[in-house]
């Protein structure tokens, strides 16, 4: 979720963005509380205070005083965001790179950047491959 602040609207309630983003993360918490021992096992105590939905995120109080309440609706505008997909990639537990080579009819030809030749042109790679 994407939290797109209106900095005329701070500015209104003579708040910043430090305000804003210190309201968030306290709402947004998981956090370990404590422990319980019984019958030979340990069990650890979390608090669970995730935000999930956007009306949620919406509620969240980021000040509150004499004037009123200050909630994230009324400065920012809440959406659903994109969260990047990271894929890691492993060759006998060690880091590896993907190499994708596309053959054509008309240039049996692969190319690659300097930084790579000296470990590709190592690899085990059909002869009409060019480095």
């Amino acid at each position: 979720m994407e939290v797109l602040a209106d900095p005329h609207k701070l500015a209104d309630y003579g708040l910043g963005m430090t305000d804003l983003s210190d309201a968030v993360s306290k709402g947004n918490v998981l956090q370990a509380v404590g422990q319980l021992q019984d019958n030979h096992k340990l069990y650890l105590v979390m608090a669970d205070h995730s935000i999930s939905t956007i009306d949620k995120i919406g509620d969240v109080v980021v000040r509150s005083d004499a004037a009123g309440i200050v909630r994230v609706r009324d400065i920012a505008s809440v959406q659903s965001g994109v969260v990047p997909q990271w894929i890691r990639v492993v060759e006998d537990g060690k880091p590896a790179v993907l190499f994708t080579s596309m053959n054509s009819r008309m240039a049996m030809r692969c190319r690659s950047q300097p930084p790579c030749k000296p470990s590709l042109a190592s690899s085990s790679c059909p002869p009409a491959c060019v480095w």
